[in-house]
């Protein structure tokens, strides 16, 4: 019996924290002094549910009409709602026969004056103006919820979300750099015209994470950057937007090395973050590249590789540190 039920019971948690934690947040968004935190919803929901368990209650969960109506009266914490459940008992032992005949659009127009004060407009335009994709995003999920209902709104917005997430890390941001004159930054080539760049080298910042999502885009992003500049001889890759990596992008990275030591390009990294250090000194990664072409950042690789010279040991000795093995207490 629990193995048919619980699959039901599964979606049904599912969608009631989903639901009850949208409401908690639309509703914060009003109030500057209110602060959500999922894991308290989830535990106090679960509670909730364990105890209804022993008393054959329906499955519970915030509802945005009572918690808009709630909210409108100027209600403050939970204890509204106990003094709600006393009124309506009251009312259904002592008063039924006065509210047996009140009209039901009476307490729709209750209901929608309450929601109306949660539709934020102004939010809407904002979205319009600073990100069309999450204004899309906010009108299909709206326009659903009016439609199907609360949860199959909110389901419906978590998979746009889900789905605009996984669009915009598989096809990410990258910039071309050159050298600012008389200076030692390094900028993207299309928003300052003036950055200067070689013949023979080229760099590139990769500004996204790596994974099974986006390697194949870095691994072609790069080759192709390569066949359009031609006698490039010095591939220098500033990894400063790289906080991750899984093991398809591993692999992919490996491949790539392999396809630049046929193409004879020397390949150089820069400003790699400690964690994926490691993570390529365990896939062996830092041996294929070679730790005398890492480098703290794109200055020092710039420098030190136009004029070949041992100056930017230092810089190379910083730039490839291995994590330090753990500390261990010796007894003499």
């Amino acid at each position: 019996q629990i193995m048919r039920v619980f699959p039901l019971a599964f979606v049904i948690c599912l969608i009631s924290f989903i639901e009850s934690l949208a409401i908690a947040k639309t509703i914060a968004v009003r109030h500057d002094n209110y602060v959500i935190r999922a894991n308290q919803e989830l535990f106090g929901l679960g509670i909730s549910k364990i105890i209804g368990s022993f008393f054959q209650a329906f499955p519970n969960t915030g509802s945005f009409t009572r918690s808009a109506v709630n909210d409108e009266a100027g209600a403050k914490s939970g204890v509204a709602s106990i003094f709600a459940a006393g009124i309506i008992g009251i009312t259904l032992l002592i008063f039924t026969p006065l509210f047996y005949y009140l009209p039901k659009p009476i307490l729709g127009a209750i209901v929608i004056s309450a929601v109306l004060g949660l539709l934020n407009i102004k939010y809407g335009k904002s979205l319009w103006h600073a990100d069309r994709k999450d204004f899309y995003v906010f009108l299909t999920t709206g326009l659903l919820t009016l439609l199907l209902g609360i949860q199959d709104g909110v389901l419906a917005g978590i998979i746009l979300s889900v789905i605009m997430i996984l669009l915009k890390t598989s096809k990410p941001h990258y910039a071309i750099l050159g050298n600012l004159p008389g200076t030692t930054v390094f900028r993207n080539i299309k928003r300052y015209p003036d950055a200067q760049t070689r013949d023979d080298m080229l760099i590139l910042r990769y500004d996204q994470d790596l994974y099974f999502g986006n390697a194949e885009h870095f691994y072609d992003t790069i080759l192709n950057e390569i066949e359009e500049h031609p006698g490039i001889e010095k591939f220098i890759l500033n990894a400063s937007g790289i906080t991750q990596v899984d093991s398809t992008g591993i692999s992919k990275f490996k491949l790539l090395l392999k396809a630049l030591n046929q193409k004879k390009i020397k390949f150089i990294i820069t400003q790699i973050r400690g964690p994926i250090r490691d993570q390529f000194d365990h896939a062996g990664i830092l041996d294929i590249i070679g730790l005398e072409n890492i480098y703290l950042n794109v200055g020092d690789a710039v420098k030190y590789e136009m004029s070949e010279s041992e100056g930017g040991h230092i810089s190379r000795r910083y730039a490839g540190q291995r994590r330090l093995k753990p500390y261990k207490k010796t007894v003499e």
